[in-house]
């Protein structure tokens, strides 16, 4: 059950605050004249059903999606619709809601499970998300055997892409990328899947696929062209690849192909991290919201422990640039540009990293940190187009619980960050953070 607070903007680091606005641009924050980190409370509850927290910023509104439910908000943190996510579709509906705004249509887009056996999607009829009635709302089934879990979505000028998880027994380490007319959606109709199943890396039965990464396509090679990413997540742990796809919804020869970028070494991230006390939580899933902009793929993801000193239950952020180099349409192929670690110190875990960039090359970073002697908290981090390569500026503290959830707990699944489609270069993010030791809040 939703139990609702009251909901107050702040203009300050550390204070209760976590939809966030960054802004990464050098002028000064076109809403109110200064640089500053400001946000609002969106949601809280005392139930132990994870978050996976979710956010959209059109030119008037943003949307807010968790596993409870979905808000509406101003700019200013003002609440302007909160309802269940069953109200919403108007069916009983699972979990792992995700959404976008579409700046070339000027409509919202919603995704998530209805069950383990099906989708739910919908997308607004207007640039208005407010009103559940000037929505279109439809359903696929699962279109191959196993339970279908994760799922995520890119937009595309003609067609939506869709990624999921597999996680059946009988088929370990498989997950799917398909697409449908975009069109159809806008119009309120039921498009045909056209689906792509795929393995693991590897091709090791016993390793498997965490997440499919959509890339938020602001430019493409071709308008029918998507891109995706996962890691390679191999049983050993020992890690030095991220895959790369390329879907062309045009083409009628080979239209999944794949690459394999060679990443500076990784290991895979732990299952769970550790907290104070006998506490833990999971980390592990990401891959949820990279971004492809001005030729470029922005990717943020968890890793395991650095150093081989450190508590096994220790997670940092990798995020790497990698130039797209037109592929697969060209000649060459994808190469890596630059690549960082976010590594707080030994034994602090950085993890659930969300990662944007503007138009202009500035990057923002939100994540969660903890620690055997830290609560979780919310920060973030920025880098220029102009710093130097592979590094990132000081990460600032937005947000410190005070205590932790007893035991073993699932945190989330992801969280996602936007830039605001009315003010270039202002980023919002939607995290989780505690309050007491009974509260989830976003």
């Amino acid at each position: 059950m939703s139990c609702k607070s009251s909901r107050r903007l702040v203009f300050q680091l550390g204070l209760s605050a976590v939809c966030i606005l960054l802004n990464v641009q050098s002028a000064p924050c076109q809403q109110c004249g200064e640089i500053v980190d400001a946000g609002f409370e969106a949601e809280s509850w005392t139930a132990s059903l994870p978050a996976d927290c979710s956010i959209a910023v059109g030119s008037d509104y943003i949307l807010s999606l968790t596993n409870l439910g979905r808000s509406v908000f101003t700019r200013g943190g003002s609440e302007l619709v909160n309802e269940s996510l069953a109200d919403f579709f108007g069916f009983e509906v699972d979990r792992d809601a995700v959404c976008l705004f579409d700046r070339a249509e000027s409509r919202y887009f919603v995704l998530m499970m209805e069950s383990f056996d099906s989708l739910a999607f919908g997308v607004s009829d207007t640039s208005d998300p407010r009103d559940r009635d000037d929505w279109f709302f439809t359903t696929w089934e699962n279109p191959l055997p196993g339970l279908l879990d994760f799922p995520n979505m890119t937009l595309g000028p003609d067609h939506v892409f869709f990624t999921w998880a597999r996680t059946a027994t009988g088929t370990p380490g498989q997950a799917v990328i398909a697409y449908a007319d975009k069109e159809d959606l806008l119009n309120g109709q039921t498009p045909a899947l056209t689906v792509f199943p795929i393995g693991a890396i590897s091709g090791q039965a016993t390793d498997r696929i965490r997440a499919i990464g959509c890339m938020r396509m602001y430019d493409q090679p071709s308008s029918s062209i998507a891109y995706f990413i996962t890691d390679s997540h191999s049983t050993s742990g020992e890690n030095n690849m991220v895959r790369l796809y390329a879907l062309d919804a045009d083409a009628t020869i080979n239209p999944l192909v794949h690459h394999d970028l060679t990443v500076p070494d990784y290991k895979t991230a732990p299952l769970k991290v550790a907290l104070p006390g006998d506490a833990e939580i999971t980390c592990l899933w990401d891959f949820k919201f990279p971004v492809f902009r001005n030729g470029s793929a922005w990717i943020a993801h968890a890793i395991g422990r650095v150093n081989a000193q450190e508590e096994i239950k220790t997670a940092k952020v990798r995020w790497h640039e990698i130039a797209m180099n037109g592929w697969p349409l060209s000649q060459e192929d994808p190469t890596l540009v630059q690549s960082g670690t976010i590594n707080p110190g030994d034994d602090i875990s950085a993890f659930y990293p969300v990662i944007h960039v503007d138009d202009d090359g500035n990057v923002a970073f939100a994540y969660n940190q903890c620690s055997p002697s830290q609560h979780v908290s919310i920060r973030r981090a920025i880098r220029k187009h102009y710093d130097d390569e592979s590094t990132l500026r000081a990460p600032l503290l937005l947000l410190q619980s005070e205590s932790s959830l007893e035991g073993s707990q699932q945190w989330a699944d992801y969280a996602q960050m936007d830039e605001d489609a009315a003010y270039p270069g202002v980023m919002w993010s939607h995290l989780m953070w505690w309050e007491g030791t009974s509260t989830r809040k976003t």
